[in-house]
């Protein structure tokens, strides 16, 4: 098998991102593009610009929660179906990783007796990603993209 040189992690969703790793070079280099920001075309070209062959990704596995109206839980699909339509016609090989198989990889599981506010588990995420990426501004939005493409790297290397 060929060796795998850009790593790719999506996290879908309004406030989720897309990073790349990028290892094909002396220094080990990672991005991250908010989605909010790009329309389905941006999308789809940067996932075209990577190096075919070389490029693997995961997206993280959703579904939608009870809690979701119709309209929040519409959008969300449509933004996962995107996502996962742009990596086909990419012709970037991808996984879906459910969040706690990704979390666990960085010990960012935590019993629910502690009742962690949404909040709470998404400053660890992103604490996690600072100590990962220190040279990168690294936001709430970002940062589960970020620990998702540092798993799929881990697991491609």
């Amino acid at each position: 098998m060929k060796s795998m040189k850009v790593f790719v992690g999506l996290d879908p969703g309004v406030s989720g991102a897309i990073s790349l790793i990028d290892t094909s070079c002396d220094k080990t280099k990672a991005a991250s593009h908010a989605l909010k920001n790009m329309t389905e075309h941006d999308i789809l070209e940067l996932l075209e610009d990577l190096q075919r062959g070389s490029t693997v990704a995961y997206i993280e596995k959703v579904a939608s929660m009870p809690r979701d109206g119709s309209r929040a839980a519409f959008t969300f699909g449509m933004s996962y179906g995107g996502l996962r339509m742009a990596l086909i016609a990419a012709r970037i090989p991808s996984e879906a990783i459910s969040p706690i198989v990704w979390q666990r990889e960085f010990s960012l599981t935590f019993p629910k007796k502690l009742n962690l506010t949404k909040t709470q588990k998404k400053n660890r995420h992103k604490a996690k990603a600072q100590e990962l990426f220190p040279g990168l501004k690294i936001t709430h939005a970002n940062a589960d993209s970020l620990l998702i493409a540092e798993c799929c790297r881990r697991k491609w290397k």
